[in-house]
């Protein structure tokens, strides 16, 4: 009976072995081989337990990886357009060149829409574009009258390929060469239409980084200025901006945006560098001033002429103090205004609620007094 036992116990242990070729089993088979008073039946209650090895968790098998399907499912990053235009502006289109070049962002393709200049952008596009078949961009360019600055975009995007366009115009620069890698780390979300973060202010002092103001602001004027925002594609193909607006079009264009309850996603970090001394909207305020009434239809109400009245005398008094006082103290005194407005909005940036970065509910367009629609009639 005891001999019985024992072959019963060997012949299990050899089966086991044979199944599971494991080196605990064969541990637990040394083991077991003296052990000749174990009868069969408690060697099957027992020896499940003690051979059975648990399944690690499934991203920790051998071979396995949740990372690599991590990558398998990821989807690959969305191709950027960036557009410039220009028109006779060889003098500072070469740094906006270099800052397209020095993105380290992929895919990229770059669109240069010029107003048939006379001066030496011609060839110097010609001397960079090896350039950016070197980088791996997809360059280019076009030389033809436009109706403007607005109608040159609207070229530049209906010509984009990318599902995302930013507008750089000459002089412009990014603030970075990661800026667009940062802004695409976290892809922004499907109903996200505008992406946009800070702007660096260049002006005679320095610099100066100013983050754009709530979104609410566009009921009135523009938070943030739009070579520091990124647009869907399609957006720009369904409403382009409106070229009876010289100056103001790009306000008209987020603030439909806006209304229509499009997503906009705020980044806190600088995108663009902006030259702030020779914009045509900086010179022109008052023009601007009197086109976002029209956008708005309240240029002929009596609150926006008496403040439209206050602006022209705004405006006036600052010419007559840029003639009589002295530059030094123009300067440091602009110097201080910029930065105190700087930190002023960082500080609101940081405090204001998500839910007040949101656009409101789609909402009619602005109506004039005789009824109609102000897209159909601006009276320009």
């Amino acid at each position: 009976m005891k001999f019985q036992r024992t072959n019963i116990v060997l012949s299990a242990v050899k089966t086991t072995t044979c199944r599971r070729k494991s080196r605990k089993s064969c541990t637990f088979a040394r083991q077991a081989l003296p052990c000749a008073s174990v009868s069969a039946r408690s060697f099957r209650l027992i020896a499940p337990r003690l051979c059975h090895r648990p399944r690690p968790p499934f991203g920790q098998r051998p071979g396995l990886s949740l990372s690599f399907f991590r990558i398998m499912t990821l989807s690959p990053p969305p191709l950027i357009t960036i557009v410039t235009v220009c028109r006779n502006a060889a003098a500072v289109l070469e740094d906006t060149l270099r800052s397209v070049l020095s993105q380290d962002y992929t895919p990229l393709e770059y669109r240069l829409v010029d107003g048939a200049s006379t001066d030496k952008t011609a060839s110097m596009l010609c001397h960079y574009a090896p350039r950016f078949a070197e980088r791996g961009i997809d360059f280019r360019f076009s030389s033809e009258p436009d109706g403007g600055i607005y109608d040159a975009m609207n070229k530049g995007a209906a010509d984009a390929r990318g599902e995302w366009v930013c507008f750089m115009n000459a002089g412009d620069t990014f603030a970075a060469p990661d800026v667009l890698s940062r802004l695409f780390k976290s892809p922004p979300s499907e109903d996200c239409g505008v992406v946009y973060g800070k702007v660096v202010l260049r002006k005679d002092f320095g610099q100066v980084e100013i983050a754009p103001k709530p979104l609410a602001t566009l009921a009135e004027k523009m938070p943030f200025c739009h070579q520091s925002a990124l647009v869907r594609t399609a957006l720009l193909r369904n409403r382009p901006f409106d070229v009876r607006f010289r100056l103001a079009a790009d306000y008209d264009f987020f603030r439909h945006l806006w209304q229509q309850g499009v997503g906009f996603d705020y980044r806190d970090m600088p995108v663009a560098v902006f030259e702030a001394e020779t914009g045509v909207s900086s010179s022109q305020r008052l023009r601007v001033n009197r086109e976002r009434a029209l956008i708005r239809g309240v240029e002929h109400t009596a609150a926006w002429r008496i403040n439209y009245l206050l602006k022209c005398l705004e405006e006036g008094v600052k010419a007559i103090a840029r003639r009589l006082a002295p530059d030094t103290l123009l300067r440091h005194l602009r110097a201080a205004n910029y930065r105190r407005m700087s930190r002023g909005r960082t500080a609101a940036a940081h405090t204001t609620p998500p839910d007040t970065l949101q656009s409101p509910q789609p909402t009619a367009h602005p109506q004039r007094k005789d009824g109609r629609e102000l897209s159909e009639n601006n009276g320009l």
